[in-house]
């Protein structure tokens, strides 16, 4: 075989690969055949950064998980019946026009993208960071899988995707979620005792001091719930609850669980600037309206804390709520005994 025939036959090889390994997680085994195909000569992998730059070249667009794997799968072929062979015919005339264009391009290297691909394949981070917002602030955050974050105020989301799954852990505040969805790569938020794995859909997540909760927009959510463990060194059991529009689940750090129906268009009110509160203890809504509050609102008596609230806060007027109050419970507002806090009283 002459040098010629030799790197066209590398060249196409690479191809082959990049395909295989643009699914989301694909097989440990394949993982492992690809990472030797790489190593055994140095001319596989300048041969694979020139297909990662072809894959730059028309767009960063790689044909869809569900589709590759199933152009991929004899079994899948087999299931299907003709549709499926159709599907791999246009499959392989688009794979022969990427051949093609790997052949003539096959001289630019894309380093930076192949370190991308190598670094999801090999299970490390794709992306690590940590989105925070300012007191009253609502940030928006496109993230790199195109799923579309929101921020309330004094929040803080730790992002953390690998290739296994797509990791957001609400640490403080609030979010909202919507999922760009991908068959092979798992969107989960984690929040306190909650873990939320997303299946194409919109939710929201509250992460306070002493509870946690998810509320669902549209689509469907699996809830799991990390209980305690009754003695040391015992695993933790967990319970799983699948979320529909309007459904809410509330976990207490103390171990309480709540299921509520809420009114879908309530869980999104926020990035309005409406903060709603249907029936809850004022100490946990207080919570919520102070992440809007130029001063801290503090509730020293716990009476206070656990009377049932309905009703709605806007956070450009937070002190004018507060003012209002005195005329729905026996209380009183004192803005003078310790500067720059607001303190709720018994009258």
């Amino acid at each position: 075989m002459s040098s010629s025939d030799s790197q066209k036959r590398r060249i196409e090889q690479a191809a082959d690969w990049l395909v295989r390994i643009s699914l989301s997680a694909p097989p440990e085994a394949e993982v492992k055949d690809w990472i030797e195909w790489c190593a055994s000569d140095e001319r596989n992998l300048q041969a694979l950064e020139a297909m990662a730059e072809v894959w730059s070249t028309l767009g960063n667009h790689p044909p869809a998980p569900d589709m590759v794997s199933a152009l991929l799968s004899a079994d899948a072929e087999e299931a299907a019946g003709s549709p499926a062979r159709a599907g791999r015919a246009r499959w392989a005339a688009l794979h022969s026009r990427w051949r093609w264009l790997s052949w003539t391009l096959a001289g630019t290297a894309a380093s930076a993208l192949l370190a991308l691909c190598l670094y999801g394949l090999l299970g490390a981070r794709l992306q690590t960071t940590v989105l925070t917002s300012k007191l009253g602030q609502h940030r928006v955050v496109a993230l790199s899988d195109g799923s579309r974050l929101e921020l309330g105020g004094l929040s803080i989301v730790r992002v953390d995707f690998t290739r296994h799954q797509r990791l957001l852990t609400v640490e403080q505040g609030e979010a909202y979620f919507q999922e760009s969805h991908h068959l092979y790569w798992p969107f989960v938020v984690a929040a306190g005792h909650l873990r939320a794995v997303a299946i194409g859909t919109a939710f929201d997540v509250i992460r306070n001091r002493d509870e946690a909760a998810v509320s669902v927009f549209n689509g469907t959510v699996d809830v799991s719930i990390a209980e305690r463990p009754a003695s040391a060194g015992r695993q933790r059991s967990h319970q799983t609850v699948e979320l529909q529009p309007g459904g809410q689940l509330v976990v207490l750090d103390a171990g309480t669980i709540q299921q509520n129906l809420v009114d879908p268009a309530s869980i999104v009110a926020w990035r309005q600037g409406e903060l709603e509160c249907p029936d809850a203890p004022l100490g946990e809504f207080v919570q919520e309206v102070d992440r809007y509050a130029h001063r801290p609102i503090v509730i020293p008596d716990a009476a206070i804390g656990s009377l049932r609230y309905t009703g709605t806060a806007f956070t450009q007027s937070i002190d004018s709520w507060v003012d209002s109050l005195p005329k729905v419970f026996p209380i009183t507002v004192d803005r003078t005994s310790r500067p720059g806090v607001i303190i709720l009283k018994p009258r």
